[in-house]
């Protein structure tokens, strides 16, 4: 039987070996086709200069998107640039296919982030579409920047509030979740523990995040020496969700959201259910929990998009400890 098993994990280590090098070739075939250009769609705004934000990858979580948006976002802020986000004619997480031309994901959660809709961008004489990769100054998860060495969260936080608003309604229903899990005078330690296909599925790439055990054994420690109450903990993974509650009796608190029993098969953004709207839900669910996160006394987690985005959200946190484990390979 244990033959059996080896058998079936160095047959998936090989297959990942050979898929996932195909995948990054595919991203960045994209991602060269989708460069910055400079267009005319019309005769809009001549005096002014309008910069597109759009992303070439189909499969982000919401913070991945926000990171890219902010990115680019540095870029037309040095250049006095308009800035627009279109995540209404790139295929995205947040977009069913039918959907695909017609709906700009963004607004689901954000107000735009200049004072001109996409209808007149794509109206207006000049118009410069973004690279649709990465930017190569953006929030980043390393540990220097995620303790705020030289003030380098506190640079993107200004940038976050000069640009980035969250819907109003959106703001309202986070808001009176919150006050429902925190108790006043409660002093909170928000806990990042990514499971399902960080762990399972180790993209290659992406930050190594530390297992389960271990953040519940740093989370011990730091609830007596920060002399924290509960932990709001910010998970996906109802096996996480499981070993925390029995760690820390009465003390775990999350927010409302579809939870995912994790197979490994496929990532995190492919799983979905029958409800009505799911993926726009699924997003809506993932803001609520990093905004709440953004709101505890103190951080300790793993690094990730949604981690980045926490800090970035957040007026500062009291005390934080972040892992580093190095970013997962090709062979693991």
């Amino acid at each position: 039987m244990m033959r059996e098993i080896k058998n079936v994990v160095n047959s998936n280590n090989a297959l990942r070996t050979l898929v996932q090098p195909l995948r990054v070739m595919k991203r960045k075939i994209i991602e060269y086709k989708m460069r910055e250009v400079k267009k005319s769609f019309g005769s809009n705004c001549p005096d002014k200069t309008i910069y597109v934000i759009r992303r070439a990858d189909a499969n982000c979580g919401l913070f991945s998107y926000f990171i890219t948006v902010l990115g680019h976002l540095k870029i037309a802020d040095e250049n006095g640039y308009i800035p627009v986000v279109d995540m209404q004619n790139y295929e995205n997480t947040y977009l069913y296919p039918n959907e695909l031309g017609k709906i700009n994901s963004w607004d689901y959660f954000f107000e735009p982030v200049g004072n001109i809709s996409l209808k007149e961008a794509y109206r207006s004489k000049n118009v410069i579409l973004s690279d649709s990769g990465i930017p190569n100054m953006i929030p980043e998860g390393t540990i220097s920047s995620l303790m705020n060495e030289d003030g380098a969260i506190d640079k993107w936080r200004i940038l976050y509030k000069k640009y980035i608003h969250l819907r109003t309604d959106v703001k309202a229903k986070m808001d009176q979740e919150r006050s429902t899990l925190f108790q006043p005078g409660e002093r909170i330690l928000g806990v990042i523990c990514r499971g399902t296909d960080y762990t399972k599925f180790k993209p290659v790439g992406h930050w190594v995040q530390p297992e389960a055990s271990v953040i519940i054994e740093k989370a011990h420690t730091c609830l007596a020496e920060w002399n924290c109450d509960k932990i709001f903990l910010a998970t996906e993974d109802t096996d996480v969700y499981e070993e925390f509650k029995a760690a820390f009796p009465g003390k775990v608190i999350v927010n409302s959201k579809q939870w995912v029993q994790y197979d490994g098969k496929q990532g995190i953004n492919n799983y979905g259910s029958s409800r009505e709207n799911d993926k726009m839900l699924q997003g809506l669910e993932y803001l609520t929990t990093i905004y709440i996160l953004s709101h505890c006394n103190c951080l300790i987690g793993g690094r990730a998009g949604g981690t980045v985005g926490a800090m970035v959200m957040s007026e500062g946190y009291e005390e934080q400890y972040f892992w580093d484990l190095g970013k997962y390979g090709f062979v693991n």
